[in-house]
């Protein structure tokens, strides 16, 4: 009654779960029925024995505590409920924001040099220096660094054009090699081509104590004619490059080279990690094969440039690397062709169904995967292939053959050639290294020609990354990496040093 106080034991049910409540109240109000309150609240009012079966009006504040109490009980299971689903759980792939196992400060980067004397309109597509971001890299280090380059050549010799933008570059580089590895007591490990021939700043930087150095040699890789024909810097297991761009002057400054930097990324620089000590481990013993294999076990989930469901891997030929036939690079192209819905766009140095040398028997597994892409499955196939002085002759019937198929079947194709040679008269040697194949869901970088003796031959080192959901889409420009990598694409295509086959 209003101005009386009440004492009585009130238990109710909420999404089956039975709540007591035990409260005094002396507000003074406006006599409510409490069989109302029953009815449409399903609430049933246990009374004391004393006071059963006679109902007691209750005031308006009573039922005012009683809503408060379930909203704040039915809050809380809900949001208890939803913490203990996921307890113990590994968000799935496909979940838009899932939590990853790499670092949330994971990033990719293309990079890029182009010879001064290749120009492009100022509106477009300009990547960072490879340079200046192996210079960032280098100075991130704080415990190891580990280099395989397909050349080495820092420093010019005395009957060089001494202003070239590279040597400056090269020397540049050097010297940070050497203040690592004595200064500031980085190991650095470095791996090179025994056919390039030991230069004057590896033998510099192993007397200095600054590095130890290792030959990389055919018999190690059980074919006489393999070659090194990849680029890959590793620094603390957390960052690396992995490109066309040697340690060499020339290489910085003459050709135009492609690569792509990935930072703070434990779980997949990991993988490169691994890479690399099996190769010092066959560089060391001769054996013909790693103790340990590189076999990732699985593509890694990453959340990349803030972009959720993207999966990458590591590749590497020759095939006596990838014994478990998880990371081939071979495999990872083929990958992104076959997978293909739309679209695919190639650029590549050399494209040849065979090899370059040696062997000159026809080679038909890429050339045949683009031939059924645009025959078959309706695919937009556009590929850009260079050209320069020593240019295989073959190359050139090839790509006819593949121009030809344009509009034969459901699917089209275009090939145009990318020509630095001559360009303003000062590059005769130069050419576009370029390497990489990009769908509308994968993407792959690599240092391989696509050519048989580079998959099958030569060590070569790829990248490649794939979309479970909408890693690629959704996010802006400056950090999505799909629209980056098209954007240089259609530079090169659309440029004058580009022409129809």
């Amino acid at each position: 009654m209003p101005g009386r106080d009440h004492k009585n034991s009130l238990t109710f049910d909420v999404d089956a779960c039975s709540y007591t409540s035990v409260g005094r109240s002396s507000i003074t109000s406006t006599p409510v029925s409490l069989a109302s309150v029953e009815r449409t609240w399903n609430f049933r009012i246990n009374y004391p024995p004393e006071e059963r079966g006679r109902r007691k009006p209750a005031t308006i504040g009573t039922v005012i505590v009683l809503l408060f109490l379930v909203v704040m009980i039915t809050v809380a299971v809900i949001v208890a409920t939803g913490k203990g689903g996921d307890r113990g759980k590994q968000v799935p792939a496909e979940a838009g924001k899932r939590q990853c196992p790499c670092s949330q400060g994971c990033s990719l980067s293309y990079v890029e040099n182009i010879p001064d004397d290749v120009a492009f309109p100022q509106n477009s597509s300009q990547l960072r220096e490879t340079y200046d971001s192996w210079l960032e890299v280098l100075r991130s280090a704080r415990r190891t660094v580990d280099i395989v380059s397909s050349s080495w050549g820092l420093l010019a010799g005395s009957d060089t054009v001494q202003n070239d933008t590279g040597i400056s570059q090269g020397h540049q580089l050097l010297q940070e090699l050497i203040s690592a590895g004595t200064t500031r007591n980085i190991r650095i490990r470095i791996l090179y081509d025994v056919r390039a021939a030991s230069t004057p700043e590896l033998r510099a930087l192993e007397a200095r104590g600054a590095a130890m150095v290792r030959e990389v040699t055919p018999d190690s890789l059980l074919r006489k004619q393999s070659r090194v024909h990849g680029n890959l810097i590793v620094v603390d297991d957390r960052t690396f490059y992995l490109g066309s761009t040697a340690f060499s002057w020339r290489s910085l400054s003459q050709g135009k080279n492609f690569g792509v930097v990935v930072s703070n990324c434990t779980c997949l620089a990991r993988d490169a990690a691994q890479l690399f000590s099996n190769l010092w481990e066959l560089a060391a013993s001769g054996m013909h094969a790693p103790s340990s294999s590189f076999n990732p076990a699985r593509p890694i989930h990453l959340c990349l440039n803030h972009q959720h469901n993207v999966t990458a891997s590591v590749t590497v030929s020759p095939s006596v690397l990838d014994q478990g036939g998880n990371s081939s690079t071979l495999g990872a192209v083929l990958n992104v062709i076959n997978d293909a819905r739309e679209y695919l766009d190639i650029s590549v140095r050399d494209y040849l169904p065979s090899s370059r040398a040696g062997d000159l028997s026809y080679w038909p597994v890429l050339h045949e995967a683009l031939s059924r892409a645009t025959l078959s499955r309706a695919i937009q196939v556009r590929l850009l292939v260079s050209t320069r002085k020593n240019t295989p002759p073959a190359m050139f019937g090839y790509l006819r053959a593949l121009s030809n198929l344009d509009g034969v079947g459901v699917g089209h194709i275009q090939v145009r050639l990318f020509n630095m040679t001559g360009y303003a008269g000062k590059t005769p040697r130069g050419s576009n290294n370029s390497r990489y194949v990009y769908s509308e869901d994968s993407i792959f970088i690599g240092t391989s020609d696509w050519t048989k003796d580079d998959f099958e031959d030569n060590l070569s080192f790829g990248l490649l990354l794939n979309q479970t959901a909408s890693g690629f889409h959704g996010n802006a420009k400056d950090d999505n990496i799909h629209l980056q990598l098209k954007a240089v694409f259609e530079r090169d295509w659309n440029s004058d040093n580009a022409y129809q086959l």
